[in-house]
Formats: structure tokens, C-alpha cells, sequence
């Protein structure tokens, strides 16, 4: 939870390192207001977890879709969604971020909303040094994870503010509870304009990613006027 030391936050860095990762900063919040305006668009007939996953799913696609002109393409080892460059050696995915998300002032970093699976587990793993070669399976996915340099969309939705903030971090270390809380690098993206619609939720609560299991994901919703 200590404050990431690489924190880039003035425009002209921002814009330079994000072209280093080939990716474009423009492009990434615009797949995020994708995903904003697709979670407002929920009604009391979708599904009680649909608004949280709607969100995620769409700002995946929209970064995949606004990046393939440039080489980034689709993967999903073992069922994960990423985005990977045109080299394989850069990929990411895109997760809910807690109130501390796309802050410069807070005393502490962001720490993912949900806890990870294990594939994102292993990732995050990859990315700081594996701690468990010696065993069989741990190898072989250490051995997948290395081929890239993993990094999450990280947002979170402020009612308060009206906005989403967001940032593009690379994430080392995951506490007991599968949550990231550390990161080498934090590239804070800025802010979109919240598309609330009929979607609302709980006072806290900035979105969600897919659920991990069946209840994760408390949202309220009321029918668009």
C-alpha cells in the first residue's frame, strides 16, 4: 500500500511512456467511456451482476478495437481476456480500482476492487519474480507469464465527483486476499465524464469487473426514466 515512487502524471511523460508501450492514451480513455456509457444503458431487467460485467466487457473491447489498427490483438490464455502488442512482449487487461484510483494525493496506491484469479495471480507474479519454480505447474505458467510484461486499465467510478478515473499501472505484488496493492509503475490516463443513466448503485461502489463467483457483485438499479 506504499506509494508507488514511478508515478507519471504530467502530460508530455504520460503521453511519452504510453507511446514507448505503443499504446495510445486517447484510445484507452475512450474504450473506458465505452464501458460507461454501456453499464448506464442497465435496466431492472438485466441481471443482478450484468451492470459490473457489461462494464468490463465493453471497455475490453473497445481498447482491443481502438488498438488493432496499431498490431494489438485479442488472447485468452486459460480463459483470461487480454490485449497483446504486435511483439507478445507487452499485454494487459482492465480492472475495477478502489477510491484511490487515479490520485496523485492519496497516501497510499490503488488496490484492485475484487480479488484475482489465478491466472492474474501468476501475472502479477511474473512481473516482480516467481517464488515457487519448483513446482511442476507453477513452472509452466511462470513459463507463459514471462513471454509478456503485464499491466491492467485500472478505473473506478466516482458518483461523488462524476467522473472515472483511471489510470494504466503494472502491478507486483497481490496480498492474502488476491487483491493487488502494489505497483512498479502507476501512468495516471486522467478522467471521463460518468454516463450514469438509470444505473445506480451503492454509495462506494465504482463498477465492478466480471465476477469472480455468483453474489460478488451488489449493485442497485432503477428503470431510466
Amino acid at each position: 500500500m506504499s506509494k508507488t515512487s514511478n508515478l507519471r502524471t504530467e502530460p508530455w511523460d504520460v503521453n511519452k511512456r504510453l507511446a514507448d508501450l505503443e499504446l495510445n492514451g486517447g484510445f484507452l480513455l475512450e474504450a473506458i467511456r465505452r464501458g460507461s456509457s454501456a453499464l448506464a444503458n442497465c435496466t431492472p431487467n438485466h441481471p443482478i451482476s450484468y451492470p459490473g460485467s457489461v462494464f468490463w466487457a465493453e471497455t475490453i473491447c473497445g481498447a482491443a478495437e481502438l488498438h488493432a489498427p496499431t498490431g494489438w490483438r485479442r488472447i485468452n490464455p486459460s480463459g483470461q481476456p487480454l490485449l497483446i502488442n504486435a511483439k507478445g512482449n507487452i499485454a494487459f487487461t482492465v480492472s475495477t480500482g478502489d477510491e484511490n484510483t487515479g490520485k496523485t494525493d492519496s497516501l497510499v496506491d490503488p488496490c484492485t476492487k475484487y480479488p484475482k484469479g489465478p491466472i492474474t495471480i501468476n501475472e502479477v507474479k511474473a512481473n516482480s519474480g516467481w517464488l515457487f519454480q519448483e513446482l511442476e505447474d507453477d513452472e509452466r505458467a511462470r513459463l507463459e507469464c514471462l513471454k509478456y510484461d503485464f499491466w491492467i486499465l485500472l478505473a473506478y467510478r466516482s458518483n461523488e465527483s462524476g467522473v472515472v478515473r483511471c489510470e494504466f499501472s503494472r502491478p507486483v505484488k497481490v496480498d492474502d486476499q488476491g487483491h493487488i496493492r502494489d505497483w512498479s509503475e502507476r501512468i495516471i490516463l486522467g478522467e471521463v465524464p460518468l454516463d450514469k443513466g438509470g444505473y445506480e448503485r451503492k454509495p462506494g461502489d465504482g463498477g465492478g469487473d466480471a465476477p469472480q463467483k455468483s453474489g460478488e457483485i451488489i449493485v442497485q438499479i432503477k428503470r431510466r426514466a
